[in-house]
């Protein structure tokens, strides 16, 4: 709870600031998803393996 409300404050922080709205909105979607990811056993398990030589695909460099 202490690290998502200080992650909250401080995106709250920058939109005041510095108009950055966008922050907000992904600090709770972020930690939505990781309050969904805890909440189901499997995802957790599923999300803590080890991604030892497993092949995650290409990756696209942005330019």
């Amino acid at each position: 709870m202490r690290a998502f409300t200080v992650e909250l404050l401080e995106a709250l922080s920058d939109a005041a600031e510095l108009g950055a709205r966008e922050a907000v909105h992904r600090v709770l979607v972020s930690w939505r998803a990781t309050a969904r990811i805890n909440a189901d056993p499997e995802q957790l398990k599923e999300a803590l393996r080890p991604l030892d030589g497993d092949d995650l695909g290409p990756v696209e460099v942005g330019g």
